[in-house]
């Protein structure tokens, strides 16, 4: 079986790097994405292919980003019933996540 599939957008250079070196160490496949709209031009076949594309198990993108925010994108996802978790990666000190709740 493949190791599970992660892509990653944080702008925080940091935070990215220690996110992707920590689902490393447990076995995941890393692809990292400079913002939350290359992440999307990467998730396209996702969206437009459903389960012909390549498997995506998790997606880590801050809640709040230039281009398309992981709000939306989760919001999306949840919209056209693509069933892929979604990890949003708060801003610092500018909006609580907890304020939002996309189900």
């Amino acid at each position: 079986m493949a190791n599970p599939r992660a892509l990653i957008s944080v702008g925080d250079r940091d935070a990215r790097s220690s996110i992707a070196a920590s689902l490393e160490r447990l076995g995941w496949t890393v692809i990292a994405h400079a913002s939350g709209f290359h992440l999307v031009g990467a998730l396209a076949q996702l969206i437009i292919e459903g389960s012909a594309a390549p498997r995506t198990d998790l997606i880590v993108v801050d809640a709040i980003s230039p281009g398309c925010s992981g709000l939306t994108i989760a919001a999306g996802f949840r919209d056209l019933g693509i069933d892929v978790h979604v990890m949003l990666v708060a801003p610092r000190a500018r909006v609580p996540v907890g304020a939002f709740r996309v189900t």
